[in-house]
């Protein structure tokens, strides 16, 4: 919900949408999910112990982490100036982190840039697939529901119900998927 989303840009690019303004409609909406999921966090872990702040350690990681902070100030000041698109901020994105990577931190070498390139391709090609999947049996809209209940002759709700537990296990791969993607493209090395 929050720029530069994936897929906000794959969606409005796809309706031929102002990318600029879908990012503007989820601002509100993605700092609703950030509350709501803030709030949910600090129900479930009220009885974990707290730990005492240690300004120090705070400003190490601040200054570890500044460059990884600095990549949405980037896009969304670009965006919201009008220095570039928001198709562009991708683009940005991807110069800024190899620059980064590369250059700062040295954990990638140059050489292996193209074959990162292509398993990252090949991995969210897979993650989008599978996600079409589960989108394709989530009521009420999933197209694949409306062939069931027509084929099968059933009601409605009660194929919605019956793939409840399908969705659950779908979006658990998912995870898997997304979580070690040695399980989509490790197979091919």
């Amino acid at each position: 919900m929050i720029p530069s989303s994936i897929p906000m840009i794959l969606y409005n690019i796809v309706v031929e949408h102002s990318i600029i303004d879908m990012f503007i409609a989820g601002i509100v909406p993605g700092l609703l999910l950030t509350i709501v999921l803030t709030g949910y966090s600090l129900f479930a872990n009220r009885q974990m112990p707290s730990i005492r702040f240690d300004g120090r350690k705070f400003l190490l990681v601040l200054r570890n982490g500044f460059l990884a902070m600095m990549m949405p100030v980037i896009l969304l000041g670009g965006i919201y100036s009008g220095y570039f698109s928001a198709t562009e901020a991708a683009v940005v994105s991807v110069g800024y982190a190899i620059i980064i990577e590369v250059f700062i931190h040295k954990e990638l070498g140059i050489a292996n840039l193209f074959g990162v390139a292509v398993d990252a391709a090949k991995l969210f090609g897979i993650i989008m697939v599978v996600n079409l999947e589960i989108g394709f049996i989530t009521p009420p809209m999933g197209l694949n529901l409306i062939i069931a209940m027509t084929a099968f002759k059933e009601n409605f709700l009660l194929i919605c119900r019956s793939v409840l537990l399908f969705i659950a296990m779908m979006l658990l791969v998912l995870i898997l998927i997304s979580w070690f993607p040695v399980i989509s493209i490790g197979i091919l090395d």
